[in-house]
């Protein structure tokens, strides 16, 4: 028969074994500190994070009945519901009573909503529950404005038109932009499976899909074409991305893309088209390697029949990159469900 060691303490005899375990299961790194309970709903956060920013705060968390001992830094624990966040258990030693417990926590959150962590001290467990907020700006309904011209005939889902690089034969100045949904009527939270179709005109001003389109090379026909539009589902933190050229322009429109969102059921929820900062516009424009349009369009953002009256709302992207190097944008979509 197997014969189980014991050595005494306070309250009598205590199986070795045990105690392994309980180090093993500890999260402090310390098998003497603990503490009756813990109070999560009453955690105090230094500062609040906001999605899609890097972020480096400290959440505390209330305890009772702590026992005095010392305790070691923690592993760090990631978040869920709203994730790319991590809490991190800093050394400290108890209060004999009531006293807190810090976490340092850092990242950058996917979205806005709620992040939790599922934390264990002292022989205790709950969750730590800090709000993520929307980025500036970013939590407002977008705007409604007409289809425009040239959706794909027959529709994008009901084509080959489910890809993220959607630049085809068509060459320009690279544009890579994500585009990511957020519930107005949720605190933002992300919405994910929801269906993104995009389409634009090529570097010439020129839309795949159709016949006898006037323009600077006289009036062409792209009957069958299928560049430079496609669509996306939105993954678990709301963002579809696509791979594309920055727009042209054509006559009385500044240079701008289409966008149709769609729900579960395929019921559109939003029509809205996004605009180009005005200068970043022209200079492409100007641009003769390789060959857009040659000359600053004549239609700006103010005059725009669409953004005239609308642009501050959410519409306008916001460029990083260079000409040389291609531009990138991530825009929030607010969609009231």
């Amino acid at each position: 028969m197997e014969r189980k060691k014991f050595i005494r303490n306070s309250i009598g005899l205590v199986s070795v074994a045990a105690i392994a375990d309980a180090c093993k299961k500890s999260d402090t790194g310390s098998s003497s500190a603990s503490v009756t309970a813990l109070t999560c709903a009453s955690s105090v956060f230094s500062s609040t994070p906001v999605s899609g920013t890097a972020f480096s705060g400290t959440g505390t968390v209330p305890y009772t009945g702590g026992n005095g001992a010392a305790y070691s830094a923690g592993s760090a624990i990631a978040s869920t519901g709203v994730t790319g966040l991590t809490a991190t258990l800093v050394a400290g030693t108890l209060a004999n009573g009531t006293g807190n417990i810090v976490y340092t926590i850092t990242g950058t959150p996917a979205s806005s909503g709620t992040a939790n962590f599922a934390i264990s001290f002292g022989g205790q467990s709950c969750s730590m529950a800090v709000t993520v907020n929307a980025a500036s700006g970013s939590c407002v309904v977008a705007p409604v404005e007409t289809e425009g011209p040239y959706p794909y005939p027959g529709g994008e889902i009901n084509n080959p038109l489910n890809i993220s690089n959607i630049k085809g034969d068509r060459t320009g100045v690279a544009f890579s932009l994500t585009i990511k949904l957020v519930n107005t009527n949720a605190s933002c939270a992300a919405l994910t499976g929801y269906r993104v179709d995009i389409w634009h005109c090529d570097r010439r001003g020129y839309y795949s899909g159709y016949a006898n389109q006037p323009g600077v090379d006289g009036t062409l026909s792209y009957v069958g074409s299928t560049w430079l539009r496609g669509y996306q589902t939105t993954d678990a933190s709301g963002n579809v991305t696509f791979l594309t050229i920055f727009p042209g322009w054509y006559t009385s429109r500044a240079c701008h893309i289409h966008v149709e969102i769609y729900n579960a059921s395929n019921q559109v929820v939003k029509i809205t088209q996004l605009a180009f900062p005005q200068a970043i516009g022209d200079a492409v424009a100007v641009l003769t390697s390789p060959q857009y349009n040659g000359t600053v369009n004549p239609t700006t953002n103010a005059t725009d029949s669409v953004f005239s009256d609308s642009i501050a709302q959410n519409q306008l992207l916001t460029l990083s990159g260079s000409i040389a190097a291609g531009y990138t944008s991530t825009h929030v979509i607010g969609i009231a469900v």
